[in-house]
C-alpha cells in the first residue's frame, strides 16, 4: 500500500517554545496519514454506497458486500442485482443524480469501453494500479478489469482416453463425435473467446478470426465437433464428454459427474483467450469517496482472493500467486498458474469487428458443414 503525507495532514504535538530562558523546542512530531485512511474517513462520512449489477451468488459479490460493510460500517444499497451490463448503463443514464442512482458499475469490456468514450465515469487508478497487468485497464484509470475467466477444456475420461491440452488435440479421430462447444460464438460466451483463441493458435489473430472459424469448420467436417446443447447429463453419459467453456463453469461440473475424479480440465497451450469485467465509478457518484473505496477493496489481496473464491481469476492473479497470497486449495480447483502466463484478451474494437465476421460466416463455414 503506497503511503505518504498529504499537505496539512501534519499535526504538531510539541509547540516551539520562544523567549529567553525557555527549553529547546523539540522537533514537531508528526501522525502520518496514509491516502487510504483519508479514504476511509471520507466514505464513513457518506455513510453509504450504492450498487447495481450485482447479484450475490455471483463472483463472490455476496461475501465481498459482507466483509465491506464489516470492515468499514458503510451501508450497501443493491439496486436491480440482475441487471445486464446493458440495463446498468441505462440504470445509470436515468437515475443520475437520484438515491437510487449506482456509484459503482461491474460491466462486461464492450460496454465499459463506449461508456468511457460517452464520458460517464469517474476516472480512478487507486494504489493497486501497477499490479493490474496493461491489458485489463484502461490507461486513464476510466475503468479496470476486475477479474476474468478463460476458455477451457473440460473431458470425461470415462468416455474418452485422454484430455486435449491444444487446439490441434481436439482434431485426433479418438474425439470424433465427442467435441461441444458450450455456446454459441455469435453470443459474445465463452465460445465467441473459444474461436478468437483458436485463431491465435492457427497463424490468425483477434484482428483476424476465420483461421479460428475454419478450424471449427474442419472439426465439422472431421465429424468431431457435435452442434447440441451442454450439461451434466451429456457430459456424464458420454454425449458431449469433451467440452469448450469457461474455466469455473468447467470446474463446477466435477462436483456434477457421478465420478468427479474421471473430470479433467485443461487449457489449450497452442492459443488462450479470455474475457473480463470491468469496474467503473460513475462521473456523477452520490457518494465518490465510498465508490473510489469499494474499488479499492476488490482490488486488495483480500478482494482478490475472495474472487478466488468464486471460482473466478482475479486481474491481480499473477501477482497474487507470485507472493503466495492464494491458498493452494483455491489454485488447484484449475490448471497450473503457469499454464495461464500467456492468456490475452481482445479489446472493445476487436471484440465488435470479430463479432461481426462470426455472423457472416459461421453459419456457412461451420453449421452448414456436412459431418464426415
Amino acid at each position: 500500500m503506497r503511503r505518504g503525507l498529504a499537505a496539512g495532514a501534519g499535526i504538531a504535538l510539541a509547540p516551539v517554545l520562544a523567549g529567553c530562558g525557555a527549553r529547546k523546542a523539540q522537533s514537531p512530531a508528526v501522525v502520518e496519514i496514509s491516502p487510504l485512511h483519508r479514504l476511509v474517513a471520507e466514505a464513513r462520512l457518506e455513510r453509504r454506497l450504492t450498487t447495481i449489477g450485482l447479484p450475490p451468488h455471483w463472483a463472490g459479490y455476496g461475501r465481498l458486500m459482507r466483509a465491506f460493510r464489516r470492515h468499514y460500517g458503510l451501508r450497501i444499497r443493491s439496486e436491480f442485482p440482475d441487471a445486464s451490463s446493458a440495463e446498468e448503463l441505462a440504470a445509470l443514464k436515468a437515475l443520475a443524480g437520484r438515491p437510487a442512482g449506482p456509484d459503482v458499475l461491474d460491466l462486461k469490456l464492450v460496454f465499459a469501453a463506449q461508456a468511457a468514450a460517452d464520458g460517464l465515469f469517474s476516472p480512478y487508478q487507486g494504489s493497486h494500479w501497477e499490479t493490474i497487468p496493461e491489458g485489463l485497464k484502461d490507461p486513464s484509470g476510466l475503468w479496470v478489469g476486475d477479474y476474468w475467466s478463460a476458455v477451457a477444456f473440460g473431458a470425461n475420461l470415462r468416455h474418452v482416453r485422454a484430455a486435449p491440452e491444444s487446439w490441434e488435440d481436439l482434431k485426433r479421430p479418438e474425439y470424433h463425435g465427442k467435441v461441444a462447444l458450450a455456446s454459441d460464438p455469435r453470443e459474445l460466451g465463452s465460445g465467441f473467446v473459444a474461436v478468437l483463441a483458436a485463431s491465435l493458435a492457427n497463424g490468425g489473430s483477434f484482428d483476424d478470426i476465420l483461421p479460428g472459424i475454419e478450424l471449427f469448420g474442419d472439426l465439422k467436417r472431421r465429424g468431431n465437433l457435435v452442434v447440441t446443447d451442454v450439461n451434466a447429463v451429456t457430459i456424464g453419459s458420454g454425449e458431449t464428454p469433451v467440452t469448450i467453456d469457461w474455466d469455473y463453469v468447467q470446474a463446477q461440473r466435477r462436483a456434477l459427474l457421478a465420478s468427479p475424479a474421471s473430470w479433467r480440465l485443461t487449457v489449450p497451450g497452442d492459443g488462450l483467450a479470455g474475457s473480463f469485467f470491468c469496474q467503473a465509478i460513475s462521473a456523477q457518484a452520490r457518494h465518490p469517496a465510498a465508490a473510489r473505496l469499494w474499488h479499492e477493496f476488490l482490488l486488495s489481496d483480500e478482494g482478490q482472493v475472495i474472487r478466488c473464491a468464486s471460482g473466478q481469476h482475479p486481474a491481480r492473479f499473477q501477482d497474487l500467486v507470485a507472493r503466495g497470497v492464494v491458498p493452494r486449495r483455491l489454485l488447484e480447483r484449475f490448471p497450473p498458474p503457469r499454464d495461464y502466463a500467456g492468456i490475452r484478451f481482445p479489446g472493445p474494437d476487436q471484440t465488435k469487428n470479430a463479432l461481426g465476421v462470426l455472423t457472416d460466416q459461421w453459419a456457412t463455414k461451420v453449421i452448414q458443414v456436412q459431418s464426415a
